[in-house]
């Protein structure tokens, strides 16, 4: 079941919006491989990538604005990345890694839209003041 990117989800952070956007598509071409293990490495090997440069994106945003909630937010960047290598753990041990697309895909859906709505929001919301200011 794909996860669709719309207009209400921009948070008017060229940058972010347009890494969050990637995200969707990344999330949606692991629903979308058909049985072809290689393939399906290739996009988490692109999943793992892209998190790391966006995490990195919004962490240097919060830390060059001073974000009060920066360690709550960055908190919530380290279980990700937790959670994602338990994942990654269970499909490299899997007899049949193709079993695990769906609930790799539901997981990643289910934590980008949680962690928009209560953490990327908050941020753009800063940032967006911050820009304001003239800052």
């Amino acid at each position: 079941m794909p996860i669709t990117w719309n207009d209400d989800l921009k948070t008017g952070i060229a940058d972010i919006d347009y890494q969050h956007q990637l995200f969707f598509e990344t999330i949606n071409k692991l629903g979308e491989v058909d049985k072809v293990k290689d393939r399906f490495y290739e996009i988490l090997i692109e999943l793992q990538t892209y998190v790391s440069v966006h995490f990195r994106t919004e962490e240097e945003y919060m830390r060059f604005t001073h974000y009060p909630g920066y360690q709550v937010h960055e908190e919530c960047h380290a279980k990700f990345v937790a959670q994602y290598k338990i994942i990654l753990k269970k499909i490299s041990q899997a007899a049949d890694i193709m079993d695990l697309g769906p609930e790799l895909v539901v997981f990643l859906g289910d934590w980008i839209n949680a962690h928009y709505q209560n953490e990327d929001v908050k941020l753009a919301s800063h940032i967006n003041k911050y820009r304001l200011k003239g800052c």
